[in-house]
């Protein structure tokens, strides 16, 4: 059965090997910070990701992020993140979902369920719309998002000039959320 659960410390023994088997650096994924961490540092980093969901951590300047962890009954998919709805300006590039499924479960459907899942989580939170940024080369992550609904942002929206600016070969989603 599949359930997204916030992340919390109590989980880094659980989500060790996950975030180990993310590389650091894919070139179509966020980076993965805490590949290569060791165990202590990695526990102190998920407790870390559970601060953040109630902003007490992290800088002013860094709007709230709450981390959430796919899981198949007991074993974890992927990370999936979820900014709040008004994002600062110096964050619009980056979008309010972010998402990132181990290799050894990509081309499974996970993706789409658990960007699915966290579509209502954002609707239930109130969001009007969700964004998302996600590399011009990651066809399988292109292909999700229409097929949830997404429509790429014209060339010329604001939004997606300020992305581009960042980064140069990502672009922006856009989905209404509606009642």
């Amino acid at each position: 059965m599949l359930k997204l659960k916030k992340i919390t410390e109590d989980m880094s023994e659980k989500l060790f090997d996950m975030f180990q088997e993310i590389p650091y650096d894919e070139p179509t994924q966020d980076r993965n910070i805490a590949n290569g961490l060791d165990k202590e540092t990695f526990r102190k980093y998920c407790a870390m990701l559970e601060l953040a969901d109630k902003n007490i951590l992290l800088s002013y300047k860094v709007p709230q992020t709450t981390y959430y962890i796919l899981f198949d009954d007991d074993t974890p998919i992927g990370w999936f993140l979820l900014k709040q709805e008004k994002l600062p300006e110096g964050y619009l590039h980056a979008g309010h979902i972010g998402y990132t499924i181990r290799p050894s479960k990509r081309n499974m459907g996970y993706g789409t369920k658990g960007l699915n899942m966290m579509l209502d989580i954002a609707k239930n939170k109130g969001y009007k719309c969700v964004c998302v940024t996600t590399d011009d080369i990651n066809t399988p992550s292109v292909k999700m998002l229409y097929k949830l609904g997404f429509k790429k942002l014209n060339k010329n929206n604001s939004l997606q000039i300020l992305t581009k600016k960042v980064y140069d070969k990502m672009s922006q989603y856009k989905k209404d959320l509606k009642n």
